[in-house]
């Protein structure tokens, strides 16, 4: 089981073990997510939980436990007992050593998570391009390395005993933090480039990322489309694979040693952000201009303060006044962090927001080799051609969802919904790469339009709206019509009675039409399918 303190509630990864209908148990092994408003931490132990199981929506997720906590039992196994307390022995300390917003802070920076901070100071973080320091990763698990060393160093014993007490401290660790993608990635990693040392052979870095790569999706392959694997992966690459050019060609030749050693950090930083950064602008739409820079300044903060932190955990055993003297030192570390944070978060242009379909992914790490440079030059040339001279013609897109049909024509995006909200009306415009409503056709004005916000009753009356050559007829149910030709009739009983997470495409032009579907909350190999038939769809329509 997993944990993931949010602000108003936790996000739990359970393993179902079986389940009770009428004073009846049935083995039934499943994972699911349950969401509890108590902050009390579980991880470890054997909840008794009761609701019901609900499918998510996104086709890619576990299924949802939809209930309450009846009871939490005392008794579990060994390791767990061990996280349970070890991490409410975390929480105590930080709880009594910092005010909330900085408990939530040192929580987050040792045992992970960005969903513990306020919403505000999320986003500043974010907007600075240091929300990553928020993950744990490689940094806490090399810390852990080189504590468990340190102490293992003076102690008589084989290397092949400190390896394997080494690994048993880091597996703790890892189930301390809930197990996360990028703890566990870290982990293998060491275990992989300690058996290296072991043998005495040399290891490619390269290599052992595909191998614990392989590994991840050998024991969960939903791995595959997990937003934190894919970035944690993605940094990993972008610093094997870029700084050592960065270090061999522009490090290394500079002559003063300080300004050498500055750079390292720089590097790091830069080498994982350009990897990283396609990811970042398909997901949230939006790249921080000044990572590399609030990196530089961060970073090296944000790891005295983990460094310290672990110190305060370990000294508050022996001494509570020692602890209490060193958390007022990490208080004012964390007060310079944020500080520098909102700096650079509202600087002008420290954000560039701007939608972007997957199909341009790959091309930015084809443009980064470079046997696959001049290709990918010429085959980028022609897809942003094509996308240009495909936007001429005047379609008509209509995308239903269950959350309401979005039409997109030249004269801009049009949006009718019943189901009036705010979240996922823009995680609907995101999917489709809309930077934003033109018009809005809802019972109320729940998202902000750049023309126009029509008011609808409930069904009682007839109404045509025009936009274009489309037209849209509202009497109860809703037809769609281009031109001259019907593309889109509304059932809305069925409507009612439907439960499918599915997004039904039509795209005209008025003479050809062509339909097809996909799942609503897909993957991005989901949304790459999508945009690749939509643009097929274009140029059939256009011949």
């Amino acid at each position: 089981m997993s944990e993931d303190k949010r602000v108003n509630y936790t996000r739990l990864m359970i393993n179902l073990d079986h389940i009770e209908i009428n004073n009846r148990k049935i083995k039934y092994e499943l994972p699911v997510e349950f969401y509890s408003r108590s902050h009390e931490t579980m991880l470890g132990k054997r909840v008794l939980i009761k609701g019901v199981i609900k499918r998510s929506r996104n086709p890619y997720q576990v299924s949802i436990l939809s209930g309450y906590v009846l009871n939490i039992e005392d008794q579990s196994i060994f390791f767990g007992n061990i996280i349970y307390s070890a991490r409410r022995y975390i929480l105590n300390v930080f709880g009594k050593l910092f005010n909330p917003l900085q408990c939530n802070l040192a929580e987050a920076l040792i045992l992970g998570g960005s969903g513990r901070i306020e919403t505000d100071m999320k986003d500043i973080f974010s907007r600075a391009g240091i929300l990553h320091i928020l993950a744990v990763s490689g940094l806490h698990v090399g810390f852990v390395c080189a504590f468990i060393g340190v102490l293992l160093f003076f102690v008589p014993v084989p290397a092949r005993l400190k390896f394997i007490v080494m690994m048993l401290v880091l597996v703790l660790y890892a189930g301390l933090t809930g197990f996360r993608s990028s703890v566990c990635r870290a982990t293998i990693m060491a275990f992989l480039f300690g058996l290296g040392l072991l043998a005495q052979r040399n290891v490619d870095r390269i290599h052992i990322t595909n191998m614990t790569a392989l590994a991840f999706l050998v024991f969960n392959p939903s791995l595959l489309f997990d937003i934190g694997a894919q970035l944690s992966f993605a940094a990993v690459y972008g610093i094997f694979t870029l700084f050592p050019l960065l270090e061999s060609r522009i490090i290394k030749r500079i002559k003063f040693r300080i300004i050498r050693i500055m750079a390292v950090p720089v590097g790091i930083s830069l080498s994982a952000q350009i990897f990283v950064a396609p990811l970042l602008i398909y997901y949230f739409h939006r790249l921080p201009t000044t990572a590399v820079i609030t990196n530089f300044l961060i970073v090296p903060l944000a790891s005295i303060c983990v460094f310290l932190l672990f110190i305060i955990l370990i000294s508050h055993i022996v001494s509570v006044f020692c602890a209490q003297c060193i958390a007022f030192l990490v208080s004012q570390l964390f007060t310079t962090l944020t500080y520098i944070a909102k700096f650079f978060a509202y600087l002008p242009f420290s954000v560039l927001a701007f939608p972007m379909s997957p199909l341009f992914i790959p091309f930015w790490y084809l443009l980064i080799i470079r046997k696959t440079r001049r290709w990918a030059v010429y085959s980028l040339i022609i897809v942003l051609w094509l996308f240009a001279v495909l936007n001429f013609p005047d379609y008509l897109i209509v995308r239903a969802t269950p959350y309401g049909i979005l039409m997109t024509t030249r004269q801009g995006h049009l949006l009718i919904s019943q189901k009036c909200s705010t979240v996922n009306t823009a995680r609907l415009l995101s999917q489709h790469h809309v930077g934003g409503l033109d018009y809005l056709i809802a019972p109320y004005s729940f998202f902000p339009v750049r023309e126009k916000f029509i008011r609808v009753s409930d069904g009682l009356h007839v109404q045509y709206i025009t936009l274009g050559h489309m037209t849209v007829k509202r009497n109860g149910g809703m037809e769609i019509s281009f031109g001259e030709r019907l593309i889109y009739r509304d059932d809305p009983q069925q409507n009612q009675t439907s439960t499918t997470q599915i997004t039904y495409y039509t795209i005209t032009n008025g003479h050809k039409t062509y339909h097809f579907s996909a799942p609503c909350n897909g993957s991005i190999l989901d949304q790459m399918l999508v945009d690749v038939r939509t643009v097929i769809c274009k140029i059939a329509i256009l011949f």
